[in-house]
């Protein structure tokens, strides 16, 4: 598998990153919980929102872990495990 990462968006809902394809991540200008995340190839940058601390936290577990996808709070997925 291809490893991704979840994190929330102002205003609802999710973006998913390829980990491999971040090419950085600062802190919002209007919001310090905010982190504008840069993905490559692209231009612009995705607002998510979480604080750059704990988006670059996630990052770095995503980039040295052996697990392939991560929640919104750095977990690893599991998708062999059972739903509740």
């Amino acid at each position: 598998m291809i490893p991704m990462m979840r994190a929330p968006v102002p205003g609802g809902g999710s973006a998913v990153f390829l980990v491999e394809q971040i090419g950085g991540a600062i802190s919002n200008k209007q919001n310090n919980e905010w982190t504008d995340v840069f993905i490559e190839p692209f231009i612009g940058s995705i607002t998510i929102e979480m604080d750059v601390d704990a988006f670059s936290e996630m990052w770095l577990t995503a980039l040295v872990s052996d697990a392939e996808d991560f929640d919104e709070h750095g977990k690893a997925i599991d998708y062999e495990a059972p739903l509740h």
